[in-house]
């Protein structure tokens, strides 16, 4: 038999080596047969499982199963990635060296949108049953993604959702609302092209809430359509805005606690139904408080100044005028001790006011209160003492009593005058006393006109040091009850 060398034997096609085919191999040791599979999983074994999945070897053969088991314990499948758990196999992390790793599903879900419900963005299905799922879940906070809704439900308006991402129509019970820009429910923003305002709207009624001008120092009015409160601590300062004949009220608070006592609300208002401008003060205590007005100044053709609950108190003096260009212009200044009221236009003093009297016309009305220091003009005094001080309001006090009605220490003294006093008891016991008195200094002469007073009364003008007095007592015996009335008339000049 003829000697074939290998290299001229015939080829094997690629693929078709027969598995059962021989290979001879000489070991060192003898010579033997091997098929071609025998000598490949010798030479290049298949690495196991373990082997594939740690990934650590690089001298042995990976089968498509052990590919396979490589990819499903090292990474994440297709089907996987799309389930509903993929999203927690995919990492997150803002691009930020303070950021935090996270997972792209706990992102998600801290943002609910009603699309995540099933709502419809097209307006063809009724999205009113997904509405209320992300109401419940979002505890009324949810993200309106762009589209048209219908809602049949007027809850929708209680939400506080957002549309940050485009125009957003809600059909509300077949009505179209444009809620785009809305910062929570029903407060939406709106800036209209080629407009200077910022506008802040109720997206349920259109209704203008606020409106703001960017146009700074512009002088344009930023508008404020709705009540507002200012508040700091418990302090506040409330504005309400009424319909055109309601009520336009600041009101200022001491306390936004209740209850809180008499006097925390104090307001200024403005009645559209009256024409009238008030200021008006808690009566009672905060939470529902009565009002009590102090001023209110009436407007229109017949205007009014009212002081209802309010006792003015002007200190420093005030300027009356009938009409612009009048002649009277009468002003009352304030001093130490008196007050004068004058015609400015003259300069004519029209009366005088002190603790102890009032002057009109030169004559003076004095009630004694003070000690008189050489008062001159003509005065008068007049009053009545009972034993029925403190319960008569009539009555100036008890018996007995003193008056001053000159004071002086100099001799150049001329005081003439005239008194009449009527007593009675509550046992019928009356009388009365007319007298004239003249005082030069140092005389006093008393001329009576008639007395006919029962001994148990005095009443008298008498000098006490340099004092000219009146002095009255009661000396009982006429009754248990009393009442003594003087009237007396004088006129004095001293230099």
């Amino acid at each position: 038999m003829a000697n074939v060398l290998p290299r001229d034997l015939t080829s094997v096609p690629d693929g078709e080596v027969n598995p059962n085919s021989a290979v001879i191999v000489d070991d060192g040791s003898g010579v033997f047969k091997s098929t071609p599979a025998q000598l490949v999983a010798s030479g290049f074994p298949i690495a196991s499982q373990s082997e594939a999945e740690a990934g650590a070897v690089n001298n042995k053969a990976m089968t498509p199963q052990r590919v396979a088991q490589a990819i499903d314990a090292l990474g994440v499948s297709q089907a996987v990635l799309a389930s509903s758990t993929g999203a927690e196999m995919v990492g997150f992390r803002q691009d930020d060296p303070d950021a935090v790793d996270g997972t792209v599903e706990a992102e998600l879900r801290n943002r609910i949108t009603v699309t995540q419900f099933g709502a419809d963005p097209t307006g063809a299905a009724d999205s009113t049953s997904a509405f209320a799922d992300a109401r419940s879940k979002g505890n009324r906070r949810y993200v309106i993604p762009p589209g048209t809704y219908i809602v049949n439900d007027d809850d929708v308006w209680m939400d506080s959702f957002s549309t940050p991402y485009g125009e957003v129509i809600l059909k509300v019970n077949g009505t179209d609302y444009n809620v785009s820009h809305s910062l929570g429910g029903k407060f939406r923003t709106d800036i209209v092209s080629n407009d200077r305002y910022l506008w802040f709207r109720n997206a349920k009624t259109g209704t203008t809430l606020l409106r703001l001008s960017d146009a700074e120092n512009s002088g344009d009015v930023n508008i404020v359509a709705m009540p507002f409160e200012f508040r700091r601590d418990s302090h506040s300062i409330i504005s309400c805005c009424g319909t055109p004949t309601g009520n336009t009220d600041i009101t200022f608070a001491r306390s936004i606690d209740d209850p809180d006592p008499r006097g925390n609300r104090t307001l200024l208002g403005y009645s559209g139904l009256t024409d009238e401008f008030y200021w008006a003060y808690a009566s009672t205590a905060s939470g529902a408080p009565n009002f009590l007005y102090a001023i209110i100044v009436k407007n229109g053709t017949s205007p009014t100044l009212k002081f209802p609950y309010l006792a003015a108190e002007m200190q420093a003096g005030y300027i009356l005028q009938t009409r612009t260009g009048g002649a009277l212009r009468t002003k009352m200044t304030t001093g130490n001790t008196e007050h004068v009221y004058s015609d400015l236009t003259t300069s004519n003093t029209l009366s005088k006011t002190s603790r102890t009297r009032m002057q009109f016309a030169g004559v003076s009305f004095n009630t004694l209160y003070d000690t008189p220091f050489a008062r001159k003009g003509a005065q008068r005094f007049g009053g009545v003492f009972s034993d029925l001080a403190g319960s008569d309001p009539d009555v100036l006090g008890t018996l007995p009593a003193t008056k001053k009605l000159w004071n002086s220490t100099t001799g150049r003294v001329s005081v003439c005058g005239r008194m009449t006093v009527t007593a009675a008891s509550n046992t019928g016991s009356r009388g009365l006393r007319e007298a004239r008195f003249t005082w030069d200094g140092s005389t006093l002469t008393v001329t009576d006109i008639e007395n006919t007073l029962d001994p148990a009364f005095t009443a008298d003008i008498a000098l006490n040091g340099s004092d000219l007095e009146f002095q009255a007592a009661y000396a009982g015996g006429v009754g248990t009850g009393y009442a003594l009335s003087v009237d007396i008339e004088w006129n004095g000049a001293g230099r």
